[in-house]
């Protein structure tokens, strides 16, 4: 055959065995290189790539694994992608459908264009899983992970927190030991092991071991304090639980002639009772 061609433009052969071998000439037809058919993967399969040390650039690829990939990795408009004890540096360009997992104690650098997730800056054992468009993990983030939701950012030293569905959720500056479970646009910062679970823009910041469940627009800065609900509301001092507003279902068992008859009655010292409507706490 005459002329050089593309290997798409070269005739179908059928028959092929695993021992059989592509040949690949060069353009002065002086030598010639094979490799065996067994040795290639066809275009539906897994594609494994090994302790790769160049670049690499693939186009539409889907079920892509790499493993202990030690050099510089650019992968553009990829379908699925796992990464193993992956260290090095990722460019993740208008990909979709991206899963990242990091199953060993290297530090992997991953950054993205378009709708594409991404970890960078330094960031160890992190992962970004079912991810929507613009999560991303970034600047020297350990034991970090988003699963799920649209939006959400883990950013600048935040250890072992996660953020797990949600919208437009956020940690940013050093935070260790958190999490945000679903809501819309919660945020934490300088804060450790504390939680935002579900609502609308609640916020904790320069606060520990405290929590804020539901509502909108809420706000804790204390230590060890809780908000439950409600709408703008703001803890004031350590050790506190702010309730918008409290009822309980159990008032008619409630309901006793003074402290003797509640301590009869099962009710704690510091309990809450009331005698025939009149709020009351047991002090003896």
């Amino acid at each position: 055959m005459s002329g050089n061609k593309r290997i798409f433009d070269l005739p179908l052969r059928t028959g092929v065995t695993a021992n059989d071998r592509l040949a690949i000439v060069d353009s002065g037809n002086t030598t010639t290189y094979s490799v065996k058919v067994s040795d290639l993967q066809d275009g539906t399969g897994v594609n494994s790539i090994d302790a790769m040390t160049g670049d690499i650039l693939t186009a539409a690829g889907a079920g892509i694994e790499i493993i202990s990939e030690s050099g510089e990795l650019n992968i553009n408009n990829i379908g699925v992608l796992t990464l193993e004890g992956l260290f090095g540096d990722i460019l993740l360009s208008g990909g979709t459908d991206i899963t990242i997992t990091d199953n060993g104690t290297n530090t992997i650098t991953i950054e993205a264009t378009g709708s594409s997730p991404f970890i960078a800056a330094n960031g160890t054992n992190n992962v970004i899983s079912n991810y929507y468009p613009a999560s991303n993990i970034s600047n020297t983030t350990s034991q970090t992970a988003i699963i799920g939701g649209t939006g959400n950012i883990i950013i600048d030293n935040t250890n072992e927190s996660a953020i797990i569905a949600g919208n437009t959720n956020y940690y940013v500056n050093n935070n260790t030991n958190s999490v945000i479970l679903g809501g819309n646009t919660n945020y934490m910062s300088f804060t450790n092991n504390n939680a935002v679970i579900a609502g609308n823009n609640n916020t904790i910041q320069y606060a520990d071991n405290s929590a804020i469940l539901g509502g909108v627009s809420n706000s804790g800065g204390y230590d060890r304090s809780v908000i439950l609900g409600g709408t703008s509301q703001v803890t004031l001092q350590d050790d506190e639980v702010v309730v918008p507003k409290l009822r309980t279902t159990k008032y008619t068992s409630l309901n006793f002639s003074g402290d003797t008859a509640a301590a009869a009655g099962g009710v704690q010292l510091g309990e809450f009772y009331h005698d025939n409507g009149l709020v009351r706490i047991r002090i003896i």
